[in-house]
This record gives structure tokens, sequence and C-alpha cells, in this order.
């Protein structure tokens, strides 16, 4: 192969194009005063941009294939930057022990409650439509926003093809379709509410422009030093790759001993398999956990001597490749397919986003006391969005970050690992069973809600016993009058 032939520049050509638009669309925000103020951000202004010249034919050299191989891999690439940053005390430089299980656990159950909220609306909006005015809709593509919304494009992306393999005609554009609008609803609609708070004067946002030029991360002693013979930035994304292909060793490994080899039937092929490599950046990000758990225990007793990772690099690492992906997932969007299916992708996108609106003021009150605002403001843009168009919005209400609303948004996330994990039977199960699956997640709606609202159900029911008990005390006490 000659150094001349286009198939050595392909991939980089490719990705050039998508830095382009970034830079345009970097420019256009910083120039125009409308999208400066929406606060979207700058990835989904550049794939919308893209889109646009796709959509005329003008970026026919960008292959769906490169574009599925972004979206794809950079969730999980991401999500291991994510979990390898060390949580630090403001104090005293060390790593963060204080017992946050009950605030994770409600996280947790917030982040799941959600999706089973976008699932039940959705699922009832695809199964009214599919019987009644259109007939030709796929019944369970409902459950298919719980996704969008609730996991960004690059999830989206992933069921929707095998929604489309099962029989949903356009399955990957409409839940593409789906995610790159709660991109839109987590920006617009949180700043709209943001500035409605603003108004009433409980929040102040004077703090934004200058935290905005201020390092994600302080730097730590213990670090690498710079005099090392490979680069901080090689050794972060060393240790990332190390991750993932740990993480791909074992999907692979598992699939061709199990799965491959008929140990588990039909099950394995039609259910398991896509699930698996459809929730990659999930054992992705357990590795990460595990891999840090050891570094942590090498750490503590000197076998290891710095630290080979840096906060503020894993930061820029990971936002980069959510930057990536979201462009890659909006430009993935078929404008065609969306023409026929925009009256449900609408209906979708306003009873999704109200519901999750609504849900979530009622959990944020009653659940995260003293910076229900703060947490409300993260948790719809995440839950619309992803998680860092969360963190995004809880930098604009929390400038110096000084309540625990953008820890809860990572540490709910782990915790919404084992609650969720039904969810992703019933994303198998949806296709062929829509109305199953609707009764089975009104089920577990309840059983989540059980959790997040333990306190105040047990509360009272501790405070009526209690006051059973004193009011028969009482008439115990009472003295006996002879007639």
């Amino acid at each position: 192969m000659n150094f001349w032939d286009y198939a050595i520049w392909s991939a980089l050509v490719q990705f050039g194009a998508i830095c382009m638009f970034i830079i345009f669309a970097n420019i256009l925000r910083r120039k125009i005063p409308f999208l400066r103020r929406s606060l979207l951000p700058t990835a989904v202004i550049a794939g919308f941009m893209a889109l646009i010249f796709r959509s005329i034919g003008w970026l026919d050299f960008i292959s769906i294939g490169f574009l599925d191989g972004i979206t794809f891999h950079a969730l999980a690439l991401g999500f291991i930057a994510l979990s390898l940053k060390r949580r630090y005390t403001e104090k005293n430089d060390q790593l963060h022990k204080k017992n946050r299980m009950s605030e994770g656990l409600n996280s947790g159950a917030t982040i799941v409650g959600t999706y089973l909220v976008q699932g039940i609306v959705g699922l009832t909006v695809t199964i009214l439509f599919a019987w009644t005015i259109l007939s030709w809709l796929f019944p369970g593509s409902g459950l298919l926003l719980a996704i969008a919304f609730g996991q960004g494009p690059g999830q989206a992306n992933n069921f929707g093809r095998i929604y489309e393999e099962l029989g949903f005609s356009g399955g990957q554009s409409f839940a593409l379709s789906l995610a790159s609008i709660g991109f839109l609803v987590g920006s617009i609609v949180t700043v709209i509410y943001i500035n409605i708070l603003r108004k009433k004067g409980k929040i102040s946002v004077e703090e934004i422009q200058k935290r905005s030029k201020e390092s994600m991360d302080d730097e730590h002693a213990d670090e690498m030093p710079l005099s090392e013979p490979v680069d901080r930035m090689t050794m972060n994304i060393a240790v990332i790759m190390f991750i993932f292909m740990i993480s791909a060793g074992f999907l692979f490994g598992f699939d061709r001993l199990f799965i491959a080899s008929g140990l588990f039937g039909d099950f394995g092929v039609e259910t398991l398999r896509p699930m698996m490599f459809g929730f990659n950046f999930i054992f992705a990000m357990l590795f990460a956990f595990g891999y840090k758990r050891i570094f942590v225990a090498l750490r503590k007793r000197n076998i290891i001597k710095y630290e080979y990772t840096s906060n503020l690099l894993l930061g820029l690492i990971g936002g980069s490749l959510f930057d990536f992906m979201i462009i890659a997932g909006i430009l993935l969007i078929d404008i065609n397919v969306v023409g026929q299916l925009i009256v449900p992708i609408i209906i979708l996108m306003i009873v999704g986003s109200v519901a999750t609106f609504i849900y979530l003021k009622i959990v944020t009150k009653y659940n995260f006391h003293g910076y229900q605002n703060e947490q409300f403001v993260g948790f719809f843009a995440h839950l619309t969005g992803q998680i860092s168009t969360g963190i995004a919005m809880i930098r604009v209400v929390d400038p110096n970050f000084k309540t625990r609303a953008s820890d809860n948004l990572v540490l709910g996330s782990g915790f919404a690992i084992l609650l969720g994990f039904p969810m992703m039977f019933m994303m198998g199960l949806a296709p062929s069973h829509p109305l199953l699956t609707l009764g089975i997640l009104v089920l577990l709606f309840i059983g989540i809600n059980l959790i997040l609202f333990r306190s105040i159900i047990f509360k009272r029911k501790k405070r009526k016993d209690e006051k059973n008990i004193s009011i028969a005390n009482e008439v115990e006490e009472l003295p006996v009058v002879d007639n």
C-alpha cells in the first residue's frame, strides 16, 4: 500500500472533519449571545451543524461504521476515565472516607426510578399508538426513550440497532433522534429553570465565568513527576486502554466460552450477547473500579510510589471522548427516517420530559435536603442528556461544588448498575411482549420508590405506632371513678 492511497488517510480525514465542526461550533457559541446563554454543549451544536451538511451530501465520505465505532467505544472509554478519578478531601489530600452509602443508594434509586418512569410513559404511548392510529409502529419502541434520555447516544445507538434487527424499521435513527432531543431538553429546559430560580433569589450564577477559567482539579504531590521518561498524558491514555483491553478480553472470552459454544442456547445468542456487548461500558467501569482498588492497596504498602493517573488529565480525556461521542451520535441520524417517525418522536419527547421533570422534583424535594435545587438541576440534565451535561449544569448553580450534588451523580451511577440490572432484561423482552414488560416496569417502579421514600414511609408508621402506644398508656393511667 502506498502513502498516497486514501485508505491510509481515511480514518484521520473523517476524524479531522469532525474536529473542524467542533472549532466552528465553538466560534459560533462564543459570538452568538443566544447560543452562549443557552449553555448548549459545543458538541451538540457541532453535531447538528454536521448533520445539516451530511443531509445535503457534503459529508458522505464519513462512513456509518466509523461513526458507530466512535459512539460505541467512546462511551466505555469515557466511563473508564471517570471511574479512575480519585476523590480527595478538601483539608488533607486523603481519600474521602466518609460513609456515603445512604446518599449513594438514594442517588442510584433516583436514576433507576427515572429510567422506569421514562420506560413506562414511553411504552404506554407507543402501545396506544400501535393499537390505534399508527398500526405500523413498533409497540415496544417506547422503551428506547429510557435508553435515549437516560443513557445518551452511545446506548441509544446500540439498542436502536438491536431493535432494528428485531423488526423496527428505522430503530437506530429513532433512538438517536430521541437522544439528540434529550440534549436540547437537558440544556434548554434546565437553563430556563435555573433562570426562574435566579429571579426568585434562590441561586446565584455570578461565579460561573470565573469558575469556567479555573482548572478542573489541583495536582497532587504524589503524582508521577515530569522527570519520568514517559509523558503524563501518555500514561493516562495507556492506563485507560489497559483497562479497556481487560474488559474487551472478558467480553469476548465469555462470548466464545459460553455463548458461541451454545451453552445458553438461543437466549445467549439473541438476548444475552446483545445485552452484554450493548452494556460494555458497565463492565469497563467495574474493571476500572477494581483496578483503582488494587492500585490504592499497592500504594498503601509502598509497592508503587507514584500516582500514574491524574484527575485533571482523566477529566480532560473523558470530556473529549464524550464530546466526540455526542457528535458521532447526532451524525448517525437519518433525516428521512426521522421524518416518517416525527409524530411519535415529538410526543415521546413531550411526555418523557414532563414526566421526568415532575418525578425528579418530587424525589429531590424529599431525599436531598439542603441542596434539592442543585441536585434537581444535575439529575434532570443528566437523565435527559448524559452525566457530563448534568455536571455542567451543576457548575452553573454550584460553581465551587460546595454541595454533594455532583458527587451524587457519579456515586449514584454505581448503585444504579446494581438496582437497574433488571432493566437489561426488559430491553430484550419489550420487542416481543410489550404489555408484559409494561406491567413488570410498574412493579419495579413501586419497588424502587419503596427504597427512595423508605424514611418517610417507615417514619410515619413508627410515629403512628408510637402515638397509639401513647394513647393506650394514657387510657390505662386514667383514674377509676366509682359511681
